[in-house]
């Protein structure tokens, strides 16, 4: 026979475990380690400056799919899912130390595939009314197909101000 003393102990080890939050690394940007975490509930993206060691938050409500951030870039590439579990995505560009957020396209909400950032160009691929490759560069948000003008880190696509939430 069990004791109540014994599956007590094992129930609160098992809420301890379940409830740790989890931090999963996504790369460097810019001398910061960008990262995510649920310590605040819902993955969000963070980021850790290694010469001064200061932590800052980067979203706030939860993120679906990084992108590998650059080391030469100070930016960092995500999607959020804008329909409330059905997991159609925007795709957002914020700075590795925080601040605005950047929506860079495509302009519905698609299912994200795959998501890639080299520093200067983001890709993903993505399903609509079928598979789709969106690009984008420089100056401009992503688009279907080629014929991309220039994307991040100057301007891209609509601005959405402050950690989305």
């Amino acid at each position: 026979m069990r004791s109540p003393a014994r599956a007590s102990e094992r129930l609160a080890l098992i809420e301890e475990v379940v409830t740790a939050p989890a931090y999963s690394l996504a790369g460097l940007a810019r001398g910061r380690l960008v990262y995510t975490s649920t310590v605040e509930g819902s993955t969000d993206l963070w980021s850790l400056d290694l010469e001064k060691g200061g932590v800052a938050r980067l979203t706030s409500g939860g993120v679906h799919t990084v992108a590998r951030p650059r080391p030469e870039s100070g930016y960092v590439v995500y999607t959020r899912d804008v329909s409330g579990g059905r997991e159609l995505q925007r795709v957002y560009a914020v700075s590795a130390s925080g601040g605005e957020h950047i929506e860079l396209g495509p302009p519905e909400p698609r299912r994200v595939l795959g998501l890639a950032f080299d520093g200067e160009r983001v890709a993903l691929a993505a399903a609509g009314e079928g598979v789709e490759l969106w690009r984008g560069r420089g100056e401009t948000a992503l688009g279907p197909g080629d014929g991309m003008g220039d994307g991040l880190p100057r301007r891209a696509g609509r601005r959405a101000g402050g950690a989305q939430g």
